[in-house]
């Protein structure tokens, strides 16, 4: 599971300003619904938004957390280098747990989001 968010990140990571210039006109769609809301269609745009949003969330943590190699415990390293690097792992691990399950209710979100805006169409 490692390995593959690695691929992914080394991926995402030179497309971070597209995730974030995503993230930033998702807020300002949001805002301008917002502003200018006048019925119940808007409120499917605004959970489009969010939905969206969460995405370009979840691929920047995926850029940002998983895109350095990921460390591999040397035996003949000493006692401190390699606790060291089994906490670096299990953080990933932790990381990539956490991201697995976002991934998962977002994506989960996003079918509802998608029902519900094909619904007010």
């Amino acid at each position: 599971m490692l390995a593959f968010y690695n691929r992914l990140a080394r991926r995402l990571h030179g497309h971070r300003w597209l995730l974030w210039s995503i993230s930033g006109s998702t807020v300002a769609v949001f805002a301008g619904t917002l502003v200018v809301s006048d019925g119940s269609a808007d409120e499917a745009y605004i959970m489009a938004c969010v939905a969206v949003f969460l995405w370009s969330l979840c691929l920047t943590m995926i850029a940002y957390g998983f895109w350095a190699p990921i460390p591999l415990v040397d035996p003949k390293a000493g006692l401190w280098a390699r606790l060291k690097l089994r906490v670096k792992r299990g953080y990933l691990w932790l990381l990539a747990i956490v991201t697995t399950a976002l991934s998962v209710l977002v994506a989960f979100t996003s079918l509802r989001v998608l029902g519900i805006v094909l619904r007010s169409l």
